[in-house]
């Protein structure tokens, strides 16, 4: 997992996209990086598609800037 120039972060998992799979291996991956339980990372658009928007509740943008490397914005 990295983040991007323009803020957003890309991740990869082998899970398929299938009944949730994926959703759910990117859910566990965040949380794992973060180091936040996987219920307070939240799927907020793109349960169907490649682009995701996820909400990590209990960590402020600054704290979640500092636990995700990458390009600093």
């Amino acid at each position: 997992m990295e983040r991007q120039s323009d803020g957003t972060i890309r991740a990869w998992v082998t899970a398929p996209p299938v009944e949730g799979e994926a959703n759910e291996a990117v859910r566990r991956l965040i949380a794992r990086t973060v180091g936040v339980a996987k219920n307070k990372i939240l799927l907020v658009r793109g349960d169907h598609g490649r682009m995701k928007t996820f909400r990590i509740e209990g960590l402020t943008r600054v704290e979640i800037d500092q636990l995700i490397p990458g390009e600093q914005l």
